[in-house]
């Protein structure tokens, strides 16, 4: 593929150990945006377990540490889809209508499962970089996005691609 005159690559992940090293290697700009504290969580808790009483929220968020928002909904996820499953493992000849929404003790479960995984994944993970100095752009897109509030631990990575100068 040719390069662009002026182009700039752009890329996210919240995963950022998945990734390979030669690959990070390309970008000259990384940026880290921390995972969302207790009431960020919990308010993405209320997004995807809107059912669940604000204090379970609340209880939810609070055990998440470290989570992103990609995190909580692969959690709630998680929790609907075991919910759901037991509800079919009981055959039941007429199921309930409408179908009963998953219990706290379900998110809570599934919250755990996930925290036993991140852990075992970050002891592997080498430590991350320092940050480097950051380009007017770079902090920019940055104070751009502080500016919009998202949340989520994530990484973004820039490259710039400038003509070929022969």
């Amino acid at each position: 593929m040719d390069a662009q005159a002026d182009t700039t690559l752009i890329a996210a992940t919240n995963r950022r150990t998945d990734l390979d090293s030669a690959l990070l290697s390309r970008f000259d700009v990384r940026i880290h945006f921390a995972a969302p504290e207790a009431p960020g969580r919990c308010e993405i808790f209320g997004l995807y377990a809107k059912h669940l009483p604000a204090e379970q929220r609340f209880r939810l968020g609070d055990a998440a540490r470290g989570l992103s928002g990609r995190d909580i909904l692969d959690v709630c996820r998680q929790a609907e889809r075991r919910w759901m499953c037991s509800l079919l493992r009981d055959e039941l000849d007429e199921p309930p209508l409408p179908l009963p929404l998953p219990p706290y003790e379900e998110y809570e479960a599934a919250l755990h499962r996930r925290l036993e995984t991140s852990s075992e994944r970050e002891d592997d993970a080498p430590p991350p970089a320092p940050p480097p100095k950051l380009s007017p752009h770079a902090a920019a897109a940055a104070r751009a996005r502080e500016a919009h509030g998202r949340s989520g631990s994530s990484h973004l990575w820039a490259n710039s691609v400038a003509p070929d100068r022969r």
